[in-house]
C-alpha cells in the first residue's frame, strides 16, 4: 500500500500524491463559459471600463455599483 496515493486511488503505484491527482484526471477548476459566469464577469469589467474612461469611479466592479456611480454622475452634471 502506498501512503502517498490518495485513498480512493484504484492502482497505488503513484511515485506522488500529486501523479495520483494527475492520474485521476480531476478537473479542481470550473468551466466558467458553461455556466454563463465568465461572459456575466466580462459584461460587469467591461462596463467598468467604460465607467472610469468616462471619468466615473464605481466602488466596485459589479453592474449594481457601476449602475450606482453612473447615475451618480448624472445627476450631478
Amino acid at each position: 500500500m502506498n501512503a502517498k496515493c490518495s485513498t480512493g486511488c484504484k492502482t497505488r503505484d503513484h511515485k506522488s500524491w500529486g501523479a495520483c491527482m494527475r492520474a485521476k484526471r480531476l478537473n479542481l477548476a470550473p468551466n466558467l463559459s458553461e455556466t454563463g459566469v465568465q461572459k456575466q464577469w466580462d459584461k460587469e469589467l467591461d462596463a467598468y471600463e467604460s465607467a472610469r474612461r468616462q471619468g466615473v469611479e464605481p466602488e466596485g466592479t459589479t453592474m449594481k455599483k457601476v449602475d450606482e456611480a453612473m447615475r451618480r454622475a448624472e445627476a450631478a452634471a
